[in-house]
């Protein structure tokens, strides 16, 4: 696993304060419902295989398992998957979780879809690392098979921010945090062209986008979309 100050400053972030509250009776519906429509914007059916990417405490991919998909889901950090084996297995639900490095997984025509949610996608510090992620997400996904990716719209924080937390910064190309300080403090969105092109590059075509909807948002969307699924070419 590359041991990097970006790695080391997310595992940080992220093992402060983990715990198994996403699993409570109030929290956990949320995210059943929230399993349940990824597996809508995938248009998947189980027993589909899925990845799971920077999955956390794996409460959606405990959600997914229990819902008959096989899931795998890999974290960086040790503290976020204790709680996901322990918290899947008083939930009885079978997964397969890996820690690692999600610039460095190797799988080749595994899965039949993969997942990168709750806006993980351009925290790292090399734009080629972003590249090489969706390389590596398409080298993973089988003919046909379908990813998702949860990011921020490009546009929309431009001309508003983010969550009133993110702003961008013309030196650097990246939406700098000037809050309190999460896991990471800068993030790099990409326009829809640019969503594009990268995908195209690597065999990838979006066939759908949809958005949160909350009040206020730009219409009529996708001008803010803010969940991107593309399918691998057949080959």
């Amino acid at each position: 696993m590359k041991q990097t100050a970006f790695l080391d400053r997310m595992i940080a972030g992220y093992t402060k304060g983990t715990n198994d509250a996403a699993y409570s009776d109030e929290r956990w519906p949320q995210y059943v419902r929230l399993a349940k429509k990824f597996a809508r914007l995938l248009e998947a059916r189980p027993p589909a295989r899925i990845l799971d990417l920077a999955c956390g405490t794996g409460v959606v991919t405990t959600a997914l398992a229990l819902r008959g998909f096989e899931m795998t889901g890999i974290d960086c950090t040790p503290a976020m998957l204790d709680v996901a084996r322990r918290m899947s297995k008083q939930k009885g639900a079978a997964v397969t979780w890996v820690c690692a490095d999600m610039r460095e997984f190797s799988y080749v025509d595994e899965f039949d879809c993969v997942l990168l949610w709750d806006v993980i996608f351009g925290v790292f510090e090399k734009e080629g690392e972003d590249e090489d992620l969706i390389a590596r997400i398409a080298r993973a996904l089988k003919p046909g098979g379908r990813c998702l990716f949860e990011v921020y719209n490009k546009e929309f924080a431009l001309a508003h921010g983010v969550e009133n937390r993110y702003f961008y910064d013309e030196i650097s190309g990246r939406f700098v945090s000037r809050g309190p300080e999460p896991a990471w403090n800068s993030l790099r969105l990409y326009a829809h062209n640019e969503w594009e092109r990268m995908l195209r590059a690597h065999g990838l075509e979006i066939v759908k986008m949809d958005g949160w909807n909350w009040r206020g948002d730009p219409m009529p969307p996708p001008w803010r979309a803010d969940y991107i699924v593309a399918q691998k070419r057949l080959e």
